[in-house]
């Protein structure tokens, strides 16, 4: 938008016409450029690459891509001589009408500014790239999210373990039932029972009190690995949002300070797609993935400590087994 003050004297336009179809473009030289401000004694410096409006100019100047000056003077010298020549190009012949004749040539619609290649990489993550990740989401967070899946570990290990505490010390089994009393037992129908009538076998209230303090204290482990289950995912989903906003804003501030001349060689696209699609990228799928990963790898690592301690032969296989998988992993990373 262009701002018409008597109380100025000099105008800096930059490219007012690129955004500007041919015949909006020429009435607001028509109209504004020429009748507003030229005619009234103003100075206008305008820099485009529509030279169609630049005939009726004082002096025109031609920059290179590096910006250097190719060519100066008159507008009717410096848009036919050869050095300007590769720089310009042909007006399309249904806009021909809409111009004067004496405005056969401009330049052409895009910079000729080579554009730079993306750069990507393939194979494994650098450690690097991890601890960018750890620094955004925040030490201490980050020490808490690991603690969190680490409890919660060992608090299902600890039910498991307690689990198998209680079957191995049951007193009441098929071979071995502890009656209260033998008077008093009676028979009873049950439709689900297929050969219908069975006895009342109570148990003695020592196995009773047992039973009741194995199943407490299991209640209670199971109540804590599901509370602390509900902190892990709480704190994984608020480290993932503090990750991705601290992320957002570096890209975002290392973004507004580029040079121009990185604007210049770098798609728009490229960069509403590092902002949008990757940023999203972080804040959605990364921590969801994430979270799985380590979830399950403190999972496999609290299997193979309760498997190791009940079967101690085993730990010489898994030793194989961790070495074979290694290689594998090596090798399809090649």
């Amino acid at each position: 938008m262009i701002q018409i003050s008597n109380k100025l004297n000099v105008y800096l336009l930059d490219d007012p016409f690129s955004s500007l179809d041919v015949k909006v473009g020429s009435f607001i030289w028509e109209n504004c450029i020429e009748k507003l401000l030229k005619q009234r004694g103003k100075l206008v410096i305008i820099a485009t690459h529509h030279t169609e409006y630049l005939t009726k100019a004082d002096e025109l100047i031609c920059l290179n891509v590096e910006g250097k000056i190719v060519k100066s003077g008159d507008p009717s010298e410096v848009l036919k001589s050869a050095e300007v020549t590769p720089y310009l190009t042909t007006i399309p012949s249904e806009d021909i009408s809409l111009l004067s004749d004496e405005n056969p040539i401009l330049f052409d619609s895009a910079e000729p500014v080579p554009i730079a290649e993306e750069e990507s990489r393939a194979g494994t993550v650098k450690l690097g790239v991890y601890w960018s990740y750890l620094r955004a989401t925040g030490y201490s967070l980050s020490i808490a999210i690991v603690s969190s899946i680490i409890f919660m570990q060992i608090s299902k290990n600890l039910s498991d373990a307690w689990l198998s505490k209680w079957t191995v010390n049951s007193t009441t089994t098929n071979d071995n039932l502890t009656l209260s009393s033998t008077e008093g037992v009676s028979d009873y129908k049950d439709i689900t029972y297929p050969l219908g009538a069975r006895p009342n076998l109570p148990i003695k209230d020592e196995e009773w009190d047992r039973t009741k303090y194995f199943l407490m204290v299991y209640v209670v482990l199971a109540a804590i690995n599901t509370l602390i289950t509900l902190v892990r995912a709480f704190l994984f989903a608020f480290g993932g949002i503090i990750s991705a906003r601290k992320l957002h804003q570096k890209l975002l501030k290392v973004v507004l300070n580029s040079k121009l001349g990185w604007w210049d060689e770098t798609p728009w696209g490229r960069v509403v797609n590092r902002l949008c699609s990757d940023i999203y990228t972080i804040d959605d799928s990364l921590p969801f993935q994430l979270n799985i990963c380590l979830a399950s790898l403190v999972n496999l690592i609290g299997a193979l400590v309760l498997t190791s301690v009940a079967l101690p032969f085993l730990i010489p296989f898994v030793i194989i087994l961790f070495i074979v998988y290694y290689f594998i992993q090596v090798s399809l990373f090649k």
